[in-house]
Formats: C-alpha cells, sequence, structure tokens
C-alpha cells in the first residue's frame, strides 16, 4: 500500500461529487482527504471536485497510478487552461446566452488538449478514405 496526492486536471471531473465517480470500485484506491487551495477537505461522497484540487490516496501502486490517469495530475494542463469552455459555461448558467443542439447522426471531433491532435487526425484521414468527407471539403468557399 501507498499513499500520493493526485491534481485534479481533467477538466470533466470539475464539479463531479466523489460518490459519483465511484473511486475505490473503480481504481481500487481510497480518498482519504481533498486539499483545496491549502485548505483539508474530509472526502465525503458530497464533496464537489475541483480543478486544481489536490486528493491524497491510498491503495496499491498499480491502483494509484491509475487513479493518477483517471484524475490527470498534469500540471501543464492547468498552467495552460482553455477559458473558453469555463466563459461559455458560466455565461449559461448566469442566462446571459443560450444554446441550441443540433440533431444529427454524424461524429463530431473536438480538441481541448495537444495530446488529442493525434487521435484527431486519425479519425478524419479514415473519414476522406472511406469517402464520408471529400478531400477538398472547403475548396469552393
Amino acid at each position: 500500500m501507498i499513499s500520493r496526492r493526485i491534481l485534479i486536471t481533467k477538466p470533466e471531473l470539475n464539479g463531479k461529487t466523489l460518490a459519483e465517480l465511484r473511486i475505490r470500485s473503480t481504481s481500487g484506491v481510497t480518498i482519504t482527504r481533498i486539499n483545496r487551495s491549502g485548505i483539508d477537505l474530509v472526502a465525503a461522497g458530497n464533496l464537489q471536485l475541483q480543478l486544481g484540487d489536490r486528493v491524497t490516496v491510498v491503495g496499491p501502486e498499480l491502483s494509484v497510478a491509475h487513479a493518477e490517469r483517471l484524475f490527470g495530475n498534469s500540471l501543464k494542463r492547468l498552467n495552460h487552461p482553455n477559458l473558453i469552455p469555463i466563459f461559455i459555461g458560466e455565461q449559461l448558467k448566469e442566462g446571459k446566452m443560450s444554446v441550441k443542439v443540433l440533431r444529427t447522426n454524424d461524429t463530431w471531433y473536438g480538441m481541448t488538449y495537444h495530446e488529442d491532435v493525434a487521435a484527431v487526425k486519425d479519425s478524419f484521414r479514415k473519414m476522406l478514405e472511406n469517402g464520408v468527407y471529400k478531400a477538398d471539403l472547403f475548396a469552393d468557399l
């Protein structure tokens, strides 16, 4: 058994409660406390995680490594945040803007992090090969 502090850097975890994540059953570790802005918090099930939180986990070494991947643990992501989704989320929450969702059967791709570029490029390459899109898609603009 080992103990490690892990930095929350994955945006999709922001606002999720510990109970929602079911960490013990999915990764085999126990969160013993959360440090937020220098203050230690009790790891209660209803506690919502925030980007930049540091969680202390205890478990077998492989399970702790899995938890690190789950939470992000990347200072780079915090040093280079994507502020647009945060800004849009705040505007939506305050009712200052609205969003219309278009229904489609197509697959949509987006990139938040540099690490996503290769997978998205590969997906587009396959769609071009399969004739989903023509190679000169924007030639008529």
